[in-house]
């Protein structure tokens, strides 16, 4: 009985078992069953998984599934340190990758979550993304391509926090690289400058050394200072170094050289920029540069002659976005400095004077600014404008000011705003503002200290007045004034009427005897004749000579042949046309020509070349020359 009772309750038992697995494998099917297709959520750029363990291909077939193109490069880190990777994924378009352009896109993976984070774009084939390393963390560089440096390059630096991307850096106009663990950038500039042509020619490249500053995740660049030439001529192997370099440009320019102007920038990372601009036996004017080491007041020796020009700044924190338009409803922006945070957005309306125009002044319709911050209690207009390396050590943004107020005693103020280190300076000119015509703003190294000095001029009635004004200790620095005195122009010289139709011109340390029909003067036009034989229209005023001898009455007379002020070439549409400071060659220095006028008519000019003097402080005539 009891053996009964015992072989019943296995019997049960048994069955009881294989009704239990049976259940537990019906659970575990349906759970299976029921996890298929819920294990990822997705959308148009972007789909959530739960998988966190993923090959680079895993991360690939992620990226594809939302995407028309194909992988192009991925980089698979760990990047925020968690023990979970994360993927950068480079998508193109084309599966030719040889093709000079494509379409590409950039995505970002978690494992968990999959994100487009630059959208469709056309670049070179060159685009690209790159592994970087600062310690023992990890970044993304990001180079958008382009054939030629344009506003459509870009460079990017990603991160990743708390399993998201982050976007640390971006710059337009640049790509960056890696060399031995440190960033680069090459700038691209124009390197060659024909005697005929106007602009400088031959595209170049210029290498530039960035720094990352991994605690504040920041791309900066090293600073940079302009070094004058007696500074650098202090350093104790600098003319071993000049020797080397000079040495370098006889191999470069075999057929001659005329000159070679010299400019420096000192950086922090210990290097030395020397820029060159050579001009060569034909004229034509080229720039080189070569970089050292600058440690312990010495510089290497060592110099590779590279084309083009280094410039102070490439990074858009020192740089400024300048827009101008011709459109006065559009909003106008002029940041203050000193509440810069990001990028310079510059906007400025263009004044323009267009045919049959009835405005008097150029400032009569024009829109203003609200420019508190450099001390103006009312709104300004804004005359002209211009970006350059005035301080020595960044681009800085520089403004001509006109208040508001009577035309006849309203003079222009010069401003400098120099971003980069959130700083403004203002001065007031002696050049009248807003008389008839638009001051003109021109920009150019004067003095030979690698800054740019600005020139302000302006036509306020048939005469140029002009300004230049350096940066120095801290502040706009008036090197030159027509205004204040006119010894270096018109009256600074003197003429003297002499027999053979002869003038001689004196002054400054210049002293020239012209033939008057060498300038195209005719002897009958100066010979004399009775008034009543002439027409009205006769210059009778030059007609002072008889057969040649010099009348008596016009001896010792300065005012029959007249050197005149500085004056416009020639009146666009009523309005002053003159390029006397634009395209400036400091070799041979400003040319101011003033008219050389006999009688009623201009019959030649005086060019008058004026160059900085150190020793003065000042501009100095360097030549004349009458043609």
């Amino acid at each position: 009985m009891v053996n009964t009772i015992m072989s019943t309750m296995k019997k049960i038992n048994k069955e009881k078992g294989e009704h239990m697995r049976k259940t537990i494998l019906i659970m575990t099917l349906l759970l299976a069953v029921s996890l298929t297709g819920c294990g990822t959520t997705q959308n148009k750029n972007s789909e959530t998984t739960v998988a966190k363990s993923m090959t680079e291909n895993d991360y690939n077939k992620a990226v594809e599934k939302l995407t028309d193109k194909s992988a192009y490069q991925t980089i698979v880190e760990d990047f925020d340190s968690d023990n979970n990777k994360e993927a950068f994924v480079l998508t193109r378009e084309g599966k030719d990758n040889e093709a000079v352009e494509d379409k590409f896109e950039l995505w970002f993976s978690n494992g968990d979550k999959t994100e487009k984070i630059v959208s469709d774009f056309i670049a070179d084939n060159n685009t690209s993304i790159t592994l970087f390393e600062s310690g023992k963390d990890k970044y993304v560089l990001f180079n958008k391509a382009q054939t030629t440096q344009n506003d459509e390059m870009e460079a990017k630096i990603y991160g990743v926090s708390s399993e998201k991307p982050a976007e640390l850096f971006s710059q337009g106009r640049m790509n960056i690289l890696v060399e031995k663990g440190e960033l680069y950038t090459y700038d691209y500039t124009y390197f060659v400058l024909e005697p005929e042509s106007k602009d400088w020619m031959s595209q170049s490249e210029q290498k530039y050394h960035l720094k990352w500053d991994n605690e504040n995740k920041k791309c900066n660049e090293y600073k940079a200072k302009v070094m004058s030439e007696k500074e650098f001529n202090k350093i104790s192997n600098s003319k071993d170094v000049k020797k080397n370099i000079e040495e370098a440009l006889k191999k470069e320019y075999s057929d001659g050289i005329k000159n070679v102007k010299y400019t420096y920038l000192t950086r922090e990372d210990n290097t030395l920029d020397i820029n060159m601009v050579v001009t060569d036996s034909e004229g034509t004017k080229y720039k080189n540069y070569v970089t050292v080491l600058y440690e312990d007041g010495k510089i290497g020796t060592d110099v590779e002659l590279k084309e083009g020009n280094k410039k102070a700044s490439v990074i858009s924190g020192s740089s400024i976005n300048l827009k101008t338009t011709k459109e006065v409803k559009e909003k106008l922006s002029i940041p203050n400095p000193e509440e810069i945070t990001e990028d310079v957005n510059v906007i400025i309306h263009k004044c323009e004077y267009k045919e049959g125009q009835k405005t008097l002044y150029c400032t009569e319709n024009e829109p203003t600014y609200d420019l508190k911050f450099l001390g103006f209690k009312n709104k300004v207009y804004i005359t002209n404008f211009a970006l350059g390396n005035i301080t020595g050590e960044n681009e800085s943004l520089a403004l001509v000011i006109k208040e508001k107020g009577e035309e006849s005693d309203n003079y222009a103020y010069l401003a400098i705003l120099d971003y980069n280190n959130k700083k403004s300076y203002v001065t007031k000119t002696d050049i009248l503002a807003g008389q008839g015509r638009d001051e003109q703003l021109n920009l150019c190294d004067v003095t030979g200290d690698g800054k740019d000095e600005l020139i302000l001029s302006s036509e306020p009635n048939t005469t140029i007045d002009w300004n230049l004004y350096g940066f120095e200790d801290g502040a706009l620095k008036q090197i030159y004034s027509n205004v204040e005195k006119q010894d270096l122009e018109s009256e600074g010289f003197k003429t003297e009427l002499l027999d053979d139709y002869k003038v001689k011109v004196t002054g400054n340390n210049f002293s020239q005897t012209i033939s008057l029909l060498d300038l195209g003067v005719k002897k009958d036009d100066l010979e004399y004749k009775n008034p009543k034989d002439l027409d009205k229209s006769d210059n009778q005023n030059a007609r002072v000579y008889k057969n040649g001898k010099l009348l008596k009455k016009y001896k010792n007379q300065s005012n029959v042949v007249e050197i005149k002020a500085l004056m416009a070439k020639d009146w666009d549409k009523g309005f002053a046309d003159y390029d006397y400071f634009k395209n400036i060659d400091m070799d041979k220095g400003i040319c101011t020509p003033l008219r050389i006028d006999l009688g009623d008519a201009e019959i030649g000019t005086l060019n008058i070349y004026l160059k900085y003097d150190k020793a003065d402080d000042g501009l100095m005539i360097s030549r004349v020359e009458v043609s």
